[in-house]
């Protein structure tokens, strides 16, 4: 056997660059996970007066969420995933004035800990997941309740993709919310949803003043690191490059073979 043969080093070179290709490939699966339960934050902002707990009612600190490197932060505690989330930040709204959403500790069905949009500022409900250049959140899923412990059809869920041109990349409407029946929350699971900035937005304005029942709960995404594209580029014409080479040493190969063996066969029946 020749080791060191033109065809060997082919293979050889072929085999390194599908392992840089399968490399890159791999930079871009999930490497961490973030769920946001809403639990023990150090909410700072004031509660709604006649409030017993003195969480309920209050404002979620806008950064809780942000670049989540370990439980509890300095915002609150979270759940893990496959890791954590150091390159997203969230944004909970609509922000209205000094208004957006707050939190909640029971009676949304079986959800602990929950925010909601107050009904006199707007009847809508939105979390903005937001990566860093260079990466991209991956969104898993979430649940919704419904306070208290009743059972809403809302106008509509929907995820849209906010860098760039907007993209709905998800969306179900006349959604039923569930507290009193069985299962007692709603939940929703993508495989994932992912963009570098994607919106959560709980559509209940066809409630009126009941809109503020609706509350989000156990927000679970991920973060990617995106390869810039002229990598993937660059490494998939390196290997069309070498199997295009390959196949024309195979080709000239073959030819040279076939004429060494038509020089040394022997000579056939006349």
């Amino acid at each position: 056997m020749i080791l060191n043969s033109p065809r060997t080093r082919l293979q050889r070179r072929l085999v390194v660059l599908l392992v840089t290709l399968a490399a890159l490939v791999a930079t871009a699966t999930p490497g961490s996970a973030t769920v946001l339960i809403f639990d023990g934050s150090t909410f700072p902002s004031e509660p709604d007066p006649g409030v017993g707990d003195p969480l309920e009612g209050a404002k979620v600190d806008q950064g809780y969420g942000d670049r989540v490197t370990g439980s509890p932060d300095l915002y609150g505690n979270f759940l893990e995933g496959a890791g954590w989330t150091p390159n997203v930040v969230a944004e909970y709204g609509p922000i209205v004035g000094t208004d957006w959403p707050v939190m909640w500790r029971f009676d949304f069905g079986d959800l602990v800990n929950v925010i909601y949009m107050p009904e006199i500022t707007t009847n809508t409900l939105t979390v903005t997941l937001i990566a860093d250049p260079g990466y991209n959140v991956q969104l898993y899923g979430f649940d919704l309740g419904g306070w208290p412990d009743s059972d809403y059809t809302i106008n509509s869920v929907t995820v849209t993709q906010m860098a760039g041109v907007e993209d709905e990349f998800f969306r179900q409407d006349d959604v039923l919310v569930y507290g009193a029946s069985d299962p007692f929350h709603t939940s929703f699971g993508f495989e994932p949803l992912q963009g570098q900035i994607l919106r959560i937005t709980i559509d209940s304005s066809n409630l009126g003043a009941a809109s503020e029942n609706i509350g989000i709960d156990n927000i679970s995404f991920g973060q990617i690191l995106v390869p810039e594209p002229s990598t993937f580029a660059l490494a998939t014409l390196g290997i069309l490059g070498v199997m295009a080479y390959a196949r024309r040493k195979d080709t000239v190969l073959g030819r040279d073979l076939s004429k060494s063996q038509g020089l040394t066969a022997p000579d056939g029946p006349r």
